[in-house]
């Protein structure tokens, strides 16, 4: 062994056996619990603070309307607040589909959680191709009659066409029958 490895082997067992040749500080019996209430108090008071705030904030994001197989209830909804319209959509892979055409078709639509990259989307057992072309579609039930709602796209990168009751309220692009 070299006398470095040594040396340092002897001054490591020294401070172990000063560490353990001592008795431990007792204190005395009300000031350990001072001590330890002069820390766990502030940490107990700002986890209440934190769980105070996030448990309405996900309170309110479950009561928002989701869309369920394909349909969207607004029925029980009677806030005036934005949400995002997600869930189990109603998909249609390499089809362009109106309303009347999908009702008409009687073909079975694939329930997909949307929004997403239907890249991510399996259908027969393989994935689909990052680009294509398909129909989303969901039932809204529920609306009250007079009451004007509305919708917000935020993600303008894709070409989509937006119907509403057959009518077409927004559009970004246009689609070719190939990829040119």
């Amino acid at each position: 062994m070299n006398m470095g490895r040594l040396i340092k082997s002897i001054g490591i067992h020294e401070e172990l056996n000063h560490l353990f040749c001592h008795p431990p500080v007792i204190l005395p019996k009300g000031m350990a619990w001072e001590r330890l209430m002069r820390i766990l108090i502030p940490v107990l008071l700002s986890l209440l603070v934190i769980a105070g705030l996030f448990i309405p904030a996900r309170l309110a994001g479950s009561q928002m309307p989701q869309v369920r197989n394909g349909v969207l209830n607004l029925a029980d909804w009677n806030e005036n607040g934005a949400f995002a319209v997600s869930g189990q959509w109603e998909f249609y892979w390499d089809s362009l589909l109106s309303d009347e055409q999908i009702r008409d078709s009687g073909q079975t639509p694939v329930i997909v959680n949307a929004p997403g990259r239907w890249s991510h989307y399996e259908i027969g057992g393989v994935n689909l191709p990052e680009k294509g072309r398909a129909t989303y579609h969901v039932k809204v039930k529920g609306a009250q009659t007079g009451k004007v709602y509305g919708v917000r796209i935020k993600d303008m990168r894709n070409v989509y066409r937006l119907y509403v009751n057959g009518v077409l309220i927004a559009q970004n692009g246009g689609f070719g029958a190939d990829k040119q």
